[in-house]
């Protein structure tokens, strides 16, 4: 999950990863949640449908972590993100994860990083059990998401 802030106290925008893809929700300040926007770009293997409002808790985004994937989702239940052969994620209600109480905001470009932040490669597994689904590019376990230094960003700081 990435959050955008263009000067205000409150999130503009949220870009959510949902595997090879993922979703952009816009703050709506009356209604305090988000509601999708637009799709990523779309990938040979099609997103599956997003929850079109993104709650929050607290004035939190409130976001659903798939059991065993790397898949972030904005509504808890089961979530089929490839038709054939049918592939899930499965998530709810479990323990939350407090993350704004042990932020650290790094600015790029200004100082030193941590050296996890300089990491090229991918999160999660490497790929494996690629067989039937390969020409998909498709497999059983996935790598995750590249590190948060990479090419392509969900958002661009313009300062």
């Amino acid at each position: 999950m990435s959050l955008e802030f263009d000067g205000k106290p409150y999130p503009d925008k949220l870009f959510l990863a949902v595997h090879n893809s993922g979703a952009y929700y816009t703050w709506d300040e009356k209604q305090k949640y988000f509601r999708h926007e637009k799709d990523a770009e779309k990938p040979i293997i099609p997103l599956p449908k997003v929850p079109p409002i993104l709650k929050t808790q607290g004035g939190h985004p409130v976001i659903f972590s798939a059991t065993g994937s790397h898949g972030l989702w904005a509504s808890p239940g089961e979530h089929a993100y490839f038709r054939v052969p049918k592939l899930t994620d499965q998530n709810g209600y479990g323990y939350p994860w407090k993350t704004w109480n042990n932020i650290e905001i790094y600015h790029l470009g200004q100082g030193s990083l941590p050296l996890w932040m300089a990491f090229k490669g991918k999160w999660g597994n490497p790929k494996s059990n690629c067989m039937l689904w390969q020409k998909l590019d498709l497999c059983e376990y996935t790598e995750g998401p590249a590190g948060i230094i990479r090419t392509n960003k969900d958002f661009y700081c313009y300062s």
